[in-house]
């Protein structure tokens, strides 16, 4: 499998998983049977997923605006094809 990455310096490290947990919501504690547990998913984890999250949306978007513009060429075409705005035959 390939692998898609980015150097990020030791120093900005903690900064950006904290940035990223902080923008999208990262619980230190959720709820489980009634009581308040540590998340089993670290901040590193969840900055993971929500990287992973994001590159599944974009390329949703970028496929599915590619595949829409393609069809309403297609449509667009097929529609001024059938319209017969010739002169009357009298």
């Amino acid at each position: 499998m390939a692998q898609l990455g980015i150097t990020i310096a030791d120093s900005l490290q903690q900064r950006i998983i904290d940035g990223v947990c902080g923008q999208y919501g990262y619980k230190p504690f959720i709820e489980q049977n009634g009581e308040q547990v540590p998340n089993p998913i670290t901040k590193p984890q969840f900055c993971k997923n929500i990287i992973r999250s994001f590159l599944k949306e974009v390329v949703t978007a970028y496929e599915l605006n590619k595949t829409l513009e393609q069809t309403k060429q297609i449509e667009s075409q097929k529609i001024f094809n059938e319209l017969d705005l010739s002169e009357p035959v009298v």
